[in-house]
């Protein structure tokens, strides 16, 4: 595990694999490529067994700004994001969108979050590691 560039816990497959069951995974992907349907090349369609999503357009608007305060708390709460410390791994298609999406949510008091940086195109990647669709 080493700190990224936006200061954020940058964790591996390993540890996501070890921590399954155990903390909360956030998949800030679209709803297509988390249901399997809409596949961007990665080697298997789906997502990380146990996963929430939290589509990351639904932290921002077209032109790239931040919703506003109560479009983003509610998004919070309806993919179930409702204590601020637990530990949260977020992962995306490639480490872009998880890294934008930890930091929308450090700004408003979630203190323990993990970046899965090179996220489902290495989860997907290795056959081992299931996957859900």
């Amino acid at each position: 595990m080493q700190n990224s560039s936006c200061g954020f816990e940058e964790v591996d497959a390993a540890y996501v694999r070890a921590h399954l069951g155990k903390v909360i995974l956030l998949d800030v992907r679209s709803v297509g490529e988390y249901t399997g349907r809409q596949q961007m090349g990665e080697a298997r369609p789906g997502h990380i067994p146990g996963a929430v999503l939290l589509p990351i357009l639904s932290l921002f608007n077209e032109d790239g700004s931040v919703r506003p305060e109560r479009e983003v708390e509610a998004a919070f709460e309806a993919a179930g994001l409702s204590d601020r410390d637990a530990e949260i791994i977020v992962y995306c298609a490639m480490g872009y969108r998880a890294k934008l999406a930890a930091q929308v949510m450090a700004e408003r008091g979630f203190s323990n979050l993990k970046v899965y940086t090179a996220s489902y195109f290495d989860w997907a990647a290795d056959p081992a590691n299931p996957v859900e669709l």
